[in-house]
C-alpha cells in the first residue's frame, strides 16, 4: 500500500493487510463533524469490513485535535523565524520568499510522516 498506510501501522485484524490510508480515515467518526464519510472500508486481502475508532487506552483525541495542532503551529511559527534569520536582509524578497517556500514544503512532508507515524497510539482498526 501506500507509504502512510505502512506509517501509520494500521493492519487488518483477521490478515495482517494494510487496507488504504484515506479509504480506513473516511471511515472515522469523530472529531468536530462526527460524522462518517463511508460506513466502512474493505480489507485488500480478506474483504472483511474495516473501521477506525479511538483506542480506550490512548491519550485521548483532546490531545490529537487541540493540543497536537497547538504544537505544530508553535513549531512551524518557530521554525519559520529560525529560517528567515539566516536570510540577509540586503538581498530584497526573493531570497526570503525562497526560504519560506523551501521551509514551508519541508516542514508539511515533516508533519505528515510524523503525525501518521503517531496515529497508532490514538486510533485502532476494527472489524465490523
Amino acid at each position: 500500500m501506500s507509504l502512510m498506510s505502512r506509517l501509520s501501522g494500521h493492519a487488518c485484524p483477521n490478515c495482517g493487510a494494510e487496507p488504504g490510508w484515506f479509504a480506513l480515515h473516511s471511515t472515522f467518526r469523530g472529531g468536530a463533524k462526527r460524522t462518517r464519510y463511508n460506513e466502512f472500508a474493505a480489507c485488500p486481502g480478506c474483504e472483511a469490513r474495516l473501521v477506525l475508532s479511538t483506542r480506550p487506552d490512548g491519550p485521548g483525541l483532546l490531545v490529537w485535535q487541540g493540543l497536537l495542532p497547538l504544537l505544530v503551529a508553535a513549531l512551524f511559527i518557530g521554525g519559520m523565524v529560525l529560517s528567515l534569520s539566516f536570510v540577509s536582509p540586503d538581498g530584497g524578497l526573493t531570497p526570503a520568499a525562497v526560504a519560506m517556500f523551501s521551509f514551508t514544503a519541508v516542514f508539511a512532508v515533516l508533519v505528515i510522516l510524523i503525525r501518521a507515524r503517531l496515529e497508532r497510539h490514538f486510533f485502532q482498526v476494527e472489524v465490523l
